[in-house]
């Protein structure tokens, strides 16, 4: 205000993410004009400044007909009045700033517009790099957050997997994000036992790892408290329902091989079946668990191994969006001599099937095959 000795009070008002104007800064120079606060701030104005996008100048505010009907403008004492947009270097509208006057003793010139252009102009690349210096502050603090949300959620799943004598165990995990939803384990529940869950929670990023991460603890305490595996996902199920997030869900697999007795037995939840691989035969199949009374009891002979996977791998999208499927997935396995060579061969599959598109899910492939 001090380069314009007529003005009287002067605002500043930026445009807030919704694209409306929000009045960030109001001075005064006398407290005779601060007694009509906003009055004379015109939205009309306003919007006729950002949509031409260029100085407005009125010498006379009452009397000036563009400005008609401004609600904000009946019984407001200013009689000159100018307004310029602020523009940064993308030449985009930030705002607007208005200088105004009470005074009787002289009005605002063509060539004070000029030099308010001017100043607007400034003000506006000022305004546009400090929004650009706190985004890349935000940015930081975002790839920082994410960083320590991936190294907790790195602690929930295996980080090895145990050396069982007579099996091979192949395990394959890739988020769509910096941190995803899928989870798998594998632990011991019993000198010969190993639990194997793997799930799926709906949705991607820091609220799907969160729920992953609770999913993760309570399957630990539930599966080692001796119950069978049906019970065991009943009792999961509950404590998920106790405190469960908005929209979330999961599905799960369970799965409890007796490393002695060469036995496996499933629980599903809404999950992707397992592709069971017979050793002898060398067929693949899906195995359907609904048709089954109960939770399956199978047998692992030589050679025979379980695939699990979550839908990330059967609906990985090509660029014409076609679906990997659940056929190529057995196809791995008929070509496959062991569950290793399977996990692999199913990655293969996903990356070359995807081609150049963009993954939108998470990967996740668990299986375990009893050595030949």
């Amino acid at each position: 205000m001090r380069i314009f000795p007529l003005a009287e009070r002067g605002a500043v008002l930026l445009c807030n993410a919704s694209g409306d104007l929000e009045l960030k800064t109001l001075r005064h120079r006398s407290d005779a004009v601060a007694e009509i606060t906003g009055g004379g701030l015109s939205r009309t104005i306003h919007e006729h400044v950002l949509r031409e996008v260029k100085v407005v100048l009125s010498e006379n505010l009452q009397s000036d007909q563009r400005f008609d009907g401004a609600a904000s403008l009946v019984g407001a004492p200013i009689r000159s009045m100018m307004c310029a947009p602020l523009l940064g270097p993308s030449r985009q509208p930030l705002g607007v700033v208005q200088l105004d006057t009470c005074s009787k003793l002289g009005v605002f010139t063509p060539q004070d517009t000029e030099i308010l252009a001017s100043l607007a102009t400034l003000t506006g690349l000022m305004v546009e790099a400090a929004r650009w210096h706190a985004a890349q502050l935000e940015l930081a603090q975002r790839k920082q957050d994410l960083l320590v949300a991936q190294t907790v959620q790195q602690q929930f799943l295996p980080q090895s997997v145990p050396v069982l004598t007579d099996y091979d165990v192949f395990h394959f995990y890739e988020p769509a994000e910096a941190i995803g939803g899928d989870y798998y384990d594998l632990f011991e529940i019993s000198p010969r036992c190993w639990a194997l869950p793997i799930g799926d929670v709906a949705g991607k990023g820091v609220p799907a790892a969160m729920f992953m991460a609770r999913v993760s603890g309570l399957v630990r305490v539930s599966a080692q408290q001796g119950l069978s595996v049906a019970e065991t996902l009943t009792q999961l199920n509950a404590r998920v329902c106790e405190r469960i997030m908005t929209g979330r869900f999961v599905t799960f697999s369970l799965a409890v091989l007796d490393a002695e007795e060469h036995t496996v037995t499933i629980a599903n939840a809404g999950h992707i079946p397992p592709f069971w691989r017979h050793g002898k035969t060398g067929e693949v199949h899906l195995l359907n668990l609904e048709s089954i009374a109960g939770p399956p009891l199978g047998l692992l002979e030589t050679g025979d191994a379980l695939l699990f996977v979550t839908d990330g791998v059967s609906e990985a999208q090509n660029l014409e969006r076609d679906l990997l499927g659940l056929d190529a997935i057995a196809d791995c396995g008929l070509r496959a001599p062991d569950v290793i060579s399977w996990g692999r061969c199913v990655i293969d599959q996903v990356r070359t099937h995807m081609g150049g598109n963009t993954r939108r899910d998470d990967v996740c492939v668990v299986g375990i095959g009893r050595k030949a």
